[in-house]
């Protein structure tokens, strides 16, 4: 099961209504949202890594200039 697009209120109604009609398509829904969620953990720890070597350098130049 892939993306879907919903375009309004209604829309929405209509595919929640079927899915909790059709509990194998519900299933399908939690699975692929939960490797979502599994993909996409934890973005802020890996960014705040990635930027880490960054901020030390800033704050390594702060001290430096306050100390001139």
């Amino acid at each position: 099961m892939g993306p879907e697009l919903v375009l309004d209120e209604e829309a929405l109604t209509a595919r929640l209504a079927a899915w909790l009609g059709d509990p194998a398509a519900r299933a399908a829904v939690v699975a692929a949202a939960t490797e979502t969620i599994d993909k996409l953990g934890g973005a802020l720890d890996r960014t705040l890594a990635a930027l880490d070597p960054y901020l030390m350098q800033l704050q390594t130049d702060r001290r430096q200039a306050a100390l001139s």
